[in-house]
């Protein structure tokens, strides 16, 4: 079973006993029959997921057929299955938070940790900060999504000042 699949079957356990029903059109039909709109979609979601090759998943379900409280949950499984499921999204080329925004992911901490060296005498790198995540010696994240961690500025700062050397 696919992460982004488990995650879905996570918030609607009654949907995994449905997976195998996408071999069949009759099957498929009568099941899809059977469920809300919000479960319809899940579930074409979860038989893209687990054979992509015969099933196809429409975007436009997320937004004719979703409540939008279920949107961002649709698009962090759509993200875990591209990024964890297939490989096929390099993290480094794509980031959910931008640019402008408030969270910095693993490797803009260590280039904000880089860019004040001077206050703490140490190189960071990307292994070294997960490192030091794994040793409990940095802050846990403000923000996880898709098992990508993201700190607020805020939070980066109060480390730097952890660290830094007094005069």
């Amino acid at each position: 079973m696919k992460r982004a699949t488990k995650k879905i079957i996570d918030f609607f356990p009654h949907l995994e006993k449905h997976i195998p029903d996408s071999e069949s059109v009759i099957l498929e039909q009568q099941t899809l029959d059977n469920l809300n709109e919000t479960e319809q979609v899940f579930l074409k979601m979860i038989w893209f997921f687990e054979r992509p090759k015969d099933n196809n998943f429409n975007l436009y379900d997320l937004l004719e057929h979703i409540d939008k409280d279920w949107l961002s949950f649709a698009l962090e499984c759509i993200f875990i299955y591209f990024s964890e499921d297939t490989y096929l999204m390099d993290e480094s080329k794509f980031s959910i938070v931008t640019e402008n925004s408030i969270y910095l992911n693993q490797s803009d901490f260590v280039e904000f940790l880089n860019k004040h060296k001077k206050s703490h005498g140490m190189n960071f790198s990307r292994a070294m900060l997960h490192t030091y995540f794994k040793r409990g010696l940095i802050p846990k994240p403000d923000l996880t999504v898709a098992n990508n961690r993201y700190w607020l500025k805020e939070t980066c700062n109060l480390y730097l000042d952890s660290i830094s050397i007094n005069d």
